[in-house]
């Protein structure tokens, strides 16, 4: 047996990892800064969504507008979370700060992880040291933590929680003990993504199932807070589930087939087909045999209702977690007979299933440029020279500080316009609403749309600077809907177009 000291372990096998991710983050931060003429932004328009709601909701008022009730957070408890700090100045750096510190505790976990599966190897300190640092560094990567760091969402934070849940679930298979930090974690989980919901209800009744009775309390608990989220939306005339992933579930539609020939989608398979072998295994104790099962359900519910990309990253990083800790014996006699040979691929493996990942951490700058070159623009010229209601199908940095009506066209923040896009036959309802909210400015992508109203008048294109990578078009067209407001709206895109970013070009017609 190895005499492994954690605190030694802790200082040599933790803090290089955490140390390399943090530089990295300082790295793309200042390279942000740069790039954007020392103006911070995020790498999606999302996060902004977030930071806008939660401007709102300090007012006690839930939505996007004040005068207007909406629902176009995905997430339950994660705009709350941003409040303490919403209206200083630098309080949209909140979900940084969020993402580093999640970053951080998934880190710490597969850490914990993995000295609990090598506490018992014959391995020497320095090879077991180099096999932790090595393989925290690719779960890095292969968590993506560097990129979903600077998307500023709650996917980060979702993938803790998954990763403390399932690290407590470890630790009642081995010392029959339930960590206090696994009830607040279960019952979080779902209110900061509903995908969560899944993970937390599988391993609730996995633990019942072992006369754990008390954690039925906490399926209670999830059950109550999700059903009063939805009373508390339909109490303000809203759908049960928010806009955003009723509009989102409609445009973002789940293929199977699709979905399994992404690369998240692969390493799924690659985890289904271990797990579903670990448990043909007859040797392997009944408890981590039924563990497998119940994350196997996990994955097919996610790969039958959820979606691709950044909505599977929490379970590509839970499937490691997992397969390390139901793998470990064959690990550990993998490493003690061929050390020199296996280590590798213990490290190259991770990052072989997620290789745009590591591209991912070099373009963090670019993709941030996108959002500072568009939807940072369009807020500036919304908010400080328009100063009136606008019309957008992407809302985030354009509502947020921003105390004029912002007319959410895609329907994330507006019931009306989702209720049209599910039942209108023509794009009429467009300029009706419009009218209705007396807004005369629109700026969207036209590729969204088959056709466009056809008293809107194009007075001019946003074009971006640099390469498209995370904006949903590389050119915004502004329409002004009253011909009456048609010269005062030109005159002040005129004036507006002398303080744009030198690459960005706004044509003016």
């Amino acid at each position: 047996m190895t005499d492994l000291d954690p605190s030694k372990i802790f200082r040599k096998t933790i803090i290089i990892p955490i140390v390399i991710y943090l530089l990295l983050i300082l790295i793309n931060f200042t390279a942000i800064l740069i790039v954007n003429d020392f103006k911070f932004t995020y790498t999606i328009d999302d996060p902004y969504i977030h930071l806008s709601l939660a401007e709102n909701i300090s007012n006690c008022h839930y939505g996007i507008n004040k005068d207007e009730y909406s629902s176009p957070a995905s997430s339950i408890i994660y705009p709350v979370l941003l409040l303490p700090l919403v209206k200083t100045e630098f309080g949209y750096l909140l979900p940084l700060v969020i993402n580093i510190f999640s970053s951080i505790g998934i880190i710490y976990f597969f850490w914990k992880l993995l000295t609990l599966v090598f506490a018992n190897s014959k391995l020497n300190k320095n090879q077991i040291q180099l096999v932790i640092i090595l393989f925290l560094i690719s779960i890095i990567i292969a968590g993506n933590l560097v990129y979903s760091t600077f998307r500023g969402m709650e996917h980060t934070l979702q993938a803790l929680m998954s990763i403390i849940i399932l690290w407590s679930t470890a630790e009642f298979i081995n010392n029959n003990r339930i960590p206090r930090i696994f009830y607040i974690s279960v019952v979080i989980a779902p209110l900061v993504r509903y995908e969560n919901l899944s993970i937390s209800l599988a391993i609730l009744l996995f633990l019942f199932i072992y006369r754990n009775k008390k954690v039925a309390w906490s399926a209670i608990i999830i059950i109550i807070l999700l059903a009063g989220f939805s009373y508390f939306l339909l109490s303000l005339g809203l759908e049960p589930l928010p806009l955003s992933v009723l509009r989102k579930s409609k445009v973002l539609e789940n293929d199977l087939f699709s979905n399994i020939l992404t690369q998240g989608g692969l390493a799924l398979i690659i985890t289904l087909i271990l797990l579903i072998n670990y448990f043909r295994i007859k040797s392997n104790p009944s408890k981590e045999k039924l563990l497998s099962v119940f994350f196997a359900a996990v994955i097919l519910v996610h790969m039958v209702l959820g979606v691709s990309g950044r909505y599977t990253e929490y379970l590509i990083t839970s499937s490691l977690f997992i397969l390390i800790f139901l793998y470990k014996d064959w690990i550990i006699k993998a490493l003690e007979t061929y050390y020199n040979k296996y280590i590798a691929l213990f490290v190259i493996i991770p990052l072989l299933i997620s290789y745009k990942q590591v591209i991912s951490i070099f373009v963090v700058p670019f993709a941030a440029n996108n959002i500072f070159e568009q939807q940072y623009q369009m807020h500036r010229f919304a908010v400080e020279y328009y100063k009136k209601p606008v019309a957008v199908n992407d809302i985030g940095y354009v509502s947020f500080r921003n105390d004029n009506y912002v007319l959410d066209i895609f329907g994330l923040s507006s019931l009306e316009s989702y209720r049209h896009w599910n039942s209108a036959k023509n794009i009429s309802w467009m300029d009706s609403l419009a009218e209705k909210h007396n807004v005369n400015l629109i700026m969207i992508y036209e590729h969204w749309f088959k056709e466009i109203p056809s008293n809107w008048i194009k007075v001019g294109e946003l074009h971006l600077g640099n390469k498209q990578m995370t904006v949903s078009g590389s050119v915004v067209s502004f329409f002004v809907r009253d011909s009456d407001h048609l010269d005062q709206i030109h005159s002040l895109l005129s004036d507006f177009q002398k303080t744009i970013p030198e690459k960005t070009k706004l044509i003016l017609f």
